[in-house]
């Protein structure tokens, strides 16, 4: 090898290394940046979801009284996505005032995963006695078929019910709904999609955070639906052993489906 073959080869290798280094800066840059965006985008979220659920509580007792949480899902607010951090699916946890030992999940007349959810006799009552119906639970009265299966369009109405009123305490410009958090203003638009309401929150007119609010209900293991075909020993691996029923749009109207975190 001639002295001018190898300082073309030096050069050429030095050149990959300081590429490489310029590489792994930008790298490292835009990470930093991910995360700042992230988590600033999860602080946003957070305070402005936490305000709106604290409107729907007012605007309807019944939802009030079911305890309303949010569960943030594994996409980008824990950042195991990679993309934009500003679409979000989220979790509205109802909890019937009932002994959940007593549900029945029911897998057998059902396809694709979903279950029916067999409601007991104790839960019927509550639209019926005094101090639960004041409280609301007499709109549950219709949310049952005869075989006491929990109707997906009972729940989803109700749901969007809340949704809808609530927004309509907010005043309008533009089209959009304006929420006030923290002395800050945030505009909103709205639209039902599938089993979720859709909210879009605009931090700033040109950044837009997308959010799908799924009203569920949580089971914990051991239960589960019977002759169901879902291998739940995935949910037993993770931290939290709990899944949830999803009021999806189906070809029957007693059909849940069933997701896990």
């Amino acid at each position: 090898m001639t002295n001018s073959e190898s300082s073309r080869r030096g050069q050429r290798h030095n050149h990959r290394v300081k590429m490489e280094k310029i590489f792994q800066q930008v790298t490292r840059r835009h990470v930093r940046i991910k995360r700042r965006e992230r988590r600033d985008n999860n602080s946003v979220l957070n305070k402005v979801l936490q305000e709106f659920l604290n409107i729907m509580r007012k605007c309807d007792s019944l939802f009030s009284s079911m305890n309303p949480k949010l569960e943030y899902l594994g996409s980008y607010f824990d950042g195991m996505r990679v993309g934009q951090p500003t679409e979000y699916d989220i979790n509205v946890i109802l909890t019937f005032h009932v002994n959940y030992s007593k549900i029945e999940l029911d897998a057998r007349d059902n396809q694709n995963g979903y279950t029916s959810i067999i409601m007991p006799e104790e839960f019927r009552r509550l639209s019926k006695t005094p101090a639960t119906a004041i409280k609301g639970f007499k709109k549950t009265e219709i949310w049952c078929d005869r075989s006491h299966r929990l109707l997906v369009t009972g729940f989803r109405s109700w749901m969007q019910s809340v949704v809808d009123a609530a927004l309509d305490t907010l005043p309008q410009e533009d089209g959009k709904r304006i929420l006030k958090v923290q002395n800050k203003y945030f505009k909103i638009l709205y639209k039902m999609s599938g089993p979720a309401n859709t909210i879009k929150i605009y931090v700033e007119d040109d950044y837009v955070i997308d959010v799908d609010l799924v009203p569920t209900l949580a089971f914990e293991l051991p239960k589960k639906p019977f002759n169901s075909k879902i291998d739940f020993n995935k949910v037993k691996q993770t931290k939290k052993a709990h899944y949830f029923a999803v009021p999806k749009p189906s070809d029957t109207n007693f059909s849940w489906s069933l997701r896990s975190i």
